[in-house]
């Protein structure tokens, strides 16, 4: 049953709220994410480092290798300078025999790349950002987390509950 000022956690876990399961399950999801990020990270950064990548047709292999397995794990890495999730990425570089890996980041228009080097790159995991329309499916629904203590904060604004204090 649905009680005014309940927040969405409440009204999922009543089973009256048809996009809490949703939120539920996003928010799981990127708990179990974040696990994998911090267990896989070390053994993705062993298995680059096991990996021939002497030219630049071996680093496209490797980066071919550890994208694919990055992405059916939901997981990126971490790039070090922002923070920001990106994904590995071989390029000529001034050694177009040798090449060069780079972080590109992601959801970025302009595909900025922040980290160039001839060597394996620091590999921190994370778990790859939703796709821009779950994020804005998210937000446009009623009873997210930040409606909800938008709508808290109005509340005690205002002296306390509509049905008093009693």
């Amino acid at each position: 049953m649905w009680v005014s000022g309940m927040g969405w956690k409440q009204r999922a876990a009543a089973g009256d709220d048809p996009d809490g399961l949703y939120r539920t399950l996003l928010g799981e999801s990127l708990a179990f994410r974040e696990k994998l990020a911090t267990r896989y990270g070390p053994q993705l950064a062993a298995f680059l480092r096991s990996l021939p990548i002497e030219t630049l047709a071996e680093k496209r292999a490797a980066v071919h290798a550890v994208n694919l397995r990055l992405r059916s794990l939901g997981l990126a890495i971490r790039d070090p300078k922002t923070g920001l999730a990106s994904r590995l990425v071989a390029h000529p570089g001034n050694h177009p025999e040798r090449g060069r890996f780079q972080l590109e980041l992601l959801g970025d228009p302009p595909r900025r790349r922040t980290v160039s080097t001839p060597d394996v790159p620091p590999l921190t995991l994370m778990p790859e950002p939703p796709e821009p329309g779950a994020e804005a499916f998210q937000q446009a629904q009623p009873g997210t987390p930040a409606e909800d203590q938008q709508q808290d904060e109005g509340e005690n604004q205002g002296g306390g509950h509509p049905e008093g204090d009693a």
